[in-house]
This record gives C-alpha cells, structure tokens and sequence, in this order.
C-alpha cells in the first residue's frame, strides 16, 4: 500500500474499554457514511505500524505486546461474533448487517462483510 498522509501517534488515543462500546464501520452520527465493504483483519495497536509505504499483509496479522486489538475475521458463514486475539480478549459482535461471510475471500480465509 502507499501511505497517504502523515503518521501520528497518540499514546492515550485508545484509553481502556471500561464497558465502552467501539464502532467499525458504522458512523452513530451521520447515517449515510457508513462502510460499505470488506475487511480480513482489523488491528488497533499503540504504536504506528506503518510510517511509510508498505506492502499489503497477505495472511491474518498476529498479536504481539503493541495490539490493543485483534480481530481477525475467521469463522462461518453468517457468525455474528469474533474472539479478540490481543491479550485483552475482548468479545467483539458485528451488528447493522456485519457478519462473517465464507463467499468473499481474502488472503484465501473469510471477512467480515459490512452492512451491504
């Protein structure tokens, strides 16, 4: 991939859960501006990653001491729920339409199909 932009890091950008709920793909306050699409692997880390161009991941990114969160999109087909795999092992439910989806493959394994 190219990087666009600038890399930031915030370190308190992703405070503690504490109950919280956090939304992917959906935008609460605007309807119309939510993701319509695909995703293999969603990872929220505390330290950038990538800070310049990258070649895109081809197999399901794996946790180590900087992920916050995991959720690599491997189940079956029509699975509402994904097991966080950073070692804060959060329960993750895909609602709005989201699920797991085994008809569009990535890296050969399933996604996560969001509200289409």
């Amino acid at each position: 991939g190219t990087q666009i932009g600038t890399t930031q890091v915030k370190a308190d950008a992703w405070p503690a859960l504490g109950g919280a709920n956090v939304l992917l793909g959906w935008d609460n306050a605007n309807s119309g501006r939510d993701c319509h699409g695909y995703m293999k692997s969603i990872r929220i880390s505390n330290v950038a990653r990538y800070t310049a161009n990258f070649t895109a991941p081809s197999s399901d990114f794996v946790s180590d001491g900087s992920t916050v969160l995991l959720l690599n999109a491997n189940g079956s087909e029509g699975q509402t729920t994904i097991v966080d795999e950073s070692p804060s092992a959060h329960l993750a439910f895909l609602n709005n339409g989201a699920k797991i989806t085994t008809t569009q493959l990535i890296n050969g394994g399933s996604t996560i199909m969001m509200n289409i």
